[in-house]
């Protein structure tokens, strides 16, 4: 009763990749003349999951701030300023520039690792 269940796992498991094949075909041979771009496989059919997780965001920081912050003096010298006496214990963006609109939106970023230029993007219409 294993073994035939094993021979059932092992054969839906390579499944995938003759079926990745087929699309691509079909996708070359009715949209040719349409396509910008190259049909193919991306990835090699043996990736698992843990190979994509850097490609949607799901990798911690910490190891790397643990690194940085080992390889600096950030308790002794924080941004080249030996003296952090004049640094407010807080700070409100949006009471110091109430008339900046885009301090207080918070946008909907979802899980895009590109984050940083929607809040870029957004914050431009104001230096011009």
């Amino acid at each position: 009763m294993i073994v035939p269940l094993v021979l059932l796992s092992a054969a839906l498991a390579v499944s995938a990749a003759p079926y990745q094949e087929e699309l691509i075909a079909s996708v070359k041979e009715n949209a040719a003349d349409l396509l910008l771009w190259e049909p193919g496989m991306n990835f090699h059919p043996d990736a698992t999951p843990e190979d994509f997780t850097h490609l949607i965001g799901n990798y911690s920081i910490e190891p790397r701030l643990a690194a940085h912050k080992k390889k600096s003096n950030c308790e002794a010298v924080c941004y080249g300023h030996e003296d952090n006496k004049n640094v407010p214990e807080t700070f409100d963006a949006r009471k110091k520039w109430p008339q900046c609109e885009s301090i207080g939106k918070v946008q909907d970023q979802g899980d895009c690792k590109a984050d940083y230029v929607s809040m870029m993007s957004s914050n431009f219409e104001y230096i011009t």
